[in-house]
């Protein structure tokens, strides 16, 4: 999946103010051992607050960046969905549907991931023709491929990647997890989770989580 490009300049944050920590440490030792005077201990010591104030500023610019462009793509999520999808129990069977609302789609590919094994599904075309009499549902079963993922596991976390063409908007791709827990009546399908989602009219990923 890769890592999100916003969480490791919070790291770089706190590593250079360590780093700050450090010097201004040495600072003070360098004053009272009388290695450094006191108009360059002071310089210092201006330096090291104004490098500090800085990283604090920026800090707090990445974090207000990354929760407003979670919240921008989320509404946008919402407000312009194309395809539908959801895992579920029909019966005694564990249900993969999905199927495609407002336009057309091309070359959907689905990869869910659990306890290190992995199912593949490809749909070359998706109409919406039939959404009407909601016949254009496609449905797989996974129940195999979940019960024989997870062994004698309690539980294990589903990863699902999307993506595809749309008729209209462009490339979609997403991708989710879902959590699996074993229970005595079968599995128990906890919340789904988008951890990051990259849109046609957008040129980077945005990460939810």
């Amino acid at each position: 999946m890769g890592r999100h490009p916003l969480a490791s300049k919070p790291n770089y944050i706190f590593v250079a103010l360590a780093l700050l920590l450090v010097l201004l440490a040495f600072v003070l030792y360098g004053y009272m051992v009388s290695a450094l005077s006191f108009n360059q201990s002071y310089v210092l010591l201006q330096a090291i607050g104004i490098v500090a104030t800085i990283s604090l500023l920026y800090f707090a610019y990445v974090n207000v960046l990354s929760s407003r462009t979670k919240d921008v793509a989320a509404a946008e999520l919402a407000v312009r969905p194309v395809l539908i999808w959801k895992i579920e129990y029909e019966g005694k069977r564990l249900l993969l549907s999905y199927k495609t609302i407002k336009h057309p789609i091309y070359d959907l590919g689905m990869e869910l991931e659990l306890a290190g094994k992995k199912l593949e599904v490809f749909d070359h075309h998706l109409d919406v023709s039939d959404s009407a009499n909601g016949n254009n549902e496609r449905t797989q079963d996974i129940t195999s491929f979940a019960k024989n993922a997870l062994g004698g596991r309690e539980g294990a976390k589903m990863l699902i990647s999307i993506s595809y063409h749309s008729e209209v908007g462009g490339r979609y791709e997403a991708y989710f997890s879902k959590e699996l827990k074993a229970t005595r009546n079968g599995l128990q399908l906890l919340d789904r989770n988008i951890l990051w989602a990259k849109y046609p009219w957008r040129e980077e990923k945005v990460y939810f989580d």
